[in-house]
């Protein structure tokens, strides 16, 4: 079971931290051979970080899908719910995803800057509630390319695609195709009732670039410019990472509670 545990907290954080490096000027153009598609998604994107620093907590429905030791076992439903002031993250797998019945939580005031609490509910519940520290050598030996829980939420995940974006730009290796679906029908939307722009992003087929991926594609919201669905692509052209937000209510009357977990 502690090996279960670990496994399920790792791959819950999916989002590849960028290796430092120098930053280009995050308030320059693209250079004007790499076209309006390009300048586009970083209008697009702008817009999208001004609207998630609108929100002080939400609550959300995510399935996530990952290629892990070269496979995909399958897809997590987790419940989602971040709080902006104090920071603060609460998980919750459900059905029919894998790891149903999974807690997780961080409260930095509670653990600390890089510690977490997990809450294994499942039918036998041998694990319980239990703290972790983000850099434990047992889940470094066990997965050493784990990222920390601490970032599993969307305003990282926009400041990571943001990276990726303007060092593509600064390398001159991006190319976009833009993508409008038509219709009026949006229960056939990947993200039912919402009409989404997709962006499908070509980057370096060099993983020496530095770009950590070959591909993305990224569905945004017409109204919100949110990216409600994310598809990575390794440098084999193979499907790497699926995110995709079914509901995001954002600006709630949080009831902090959730963020303790309570072994029942």
């Amino acid at each position: 079971m502690i090996g279960r545990l670990l496994l399920i907290l790792t791959l819950l954080v999916c989002l590849p931290i960028p290796a430092a490096t120098a930053e280009p000027d995050p308030t320059s153009e693209p250079a004007a051979d790499l076209g309006e598609e390009v300048a586009e998604v970083s209008r697009t994107w702008a817009k999208a970080k001004a609207n998630a620093a609108q929100i002080e907590n939400y609550e959300a429905l995510v399935i996530l899908t990952e290629r892990h030791g070269g496979r995909i076992k399958g897809s997590e439903y987790i419940r989602c719910v971040y709080n902006r002031d104090p920071f603060a993250l609460y998980y919750q797998w459900t059905e029919p995803g894998l790891y149903e019945g999974l807690q997780a939580s961080h409260d930095p005031v509670r653990d600390g800057a890089d510690h977490f609490m997990a809450l294994e509910t499942g039918v036998r519940s041998l694990i319980g509630l239990r703290r972790w520290h983000v850099d434990s050598r047992i889940i470094k030996a066990l997965y050493p390319h784990h990222f920390s829980l601490t970032k599993y939420h969307i305003g990282f995940l926009l400041e990571h695609v943001d990276w990726i974006h303007r060092n593509a730009i600064a390398k001159g290796k991006i190319k976009v195709r833009i993508d409008r679906p038509e219709g009026e029908d949006l229960s056939k939307s990947p993200i039912p009732g919402h009409r989404l722009t997709f962006f499908t992003i070509d980057l370096s087929e060099d993983p020496d670039d530095g770009l950590l991926y070959s591909r993305c594609v990224l569905g945004v919201d017409e109204q919100t410019s949110l990216p409600l669905f994310i598809e990575t692509y390794d440098f084999e052209d193979r499907l790497q990472l699926s995110y995709k937000i079914l509901s995001l209510t954002p600006n709630t009357n949080l009831d902090v509670s959730v963020f303790t977990l309570k072994k029942r």
